[in-house]
């Protein structure tokens, strides 16, 4: 099956027939599907929010998801219809006892936020951590693949460096 790669910013709403792919770091994709009318939402979220309003570009969190409930209105979906997953936020610059200072962190809690705010409920998310990751969706049937990629090397000491 071949896929449609979305880059940051990237946003996708419609009945896909391919895989679609992206790569997240500190990044996050909402992922939204619908059971029965296989509609799909897949995003790449760079940042929170808009630094003005009335921007169009769904790198942000809070542009992507306005754009997401009017698509739903135009096609007469309601937003609880859908089945929804959080993947991404994760931080190589800081571990985790610093990680609720990085971008990750914050675009995991906004988005968090935003959604209970909508009164709509993850069902699945893997976010945080290390480790960028690829998440392949496949509209057609609801699945979700992540693959965590990169391995984290242990902190160099004074005894490794020997």
């Amino acid at each position: 099956m071949s896929a449609h790669f979305l880059v940051p910013g990237g946003y996708y709403f419609g009945q896909p027939e391919q895989r679609i792919v992206t790569l997240l770091g500190s990044c996050i994709a909402l992922v939204a599907w619908h059971p029965v009318r296989r509609l799909t939402l897949v995003s790449h979220v760079v940042l929170p929010c808009a630094p003005a309003e009335g921007s169009a570009d769904t790198r942000y969190g809070d542009v992507m998801l306005a754009r997401w409930l009017n698509d739903l209105r135009q096609v007469r979906a309601f937003p609880d219809e859908f089945r929804l997953a959080l993947f991404g936020g994760s931080s190589r610059l800081f571990d985790q006892t610093g990680f609720n200072r990085s971008v990750g962190y914050r675009n995991i809690q906004w988005m968090r936020e935003a959604l209970t705010h909508l009164g709509l409920p993850l069902l699945q998310e893997d976010c945080g951590g290390e480790q960028y990751r690829k998440l392949a969706v496949d509209g057609a049937r609801g699945h979700y693949e992540v693959q965590l990629l990169g391995v984290v090397a242990p902190p160099l000491t004074q005894e490794s460096r020997r």
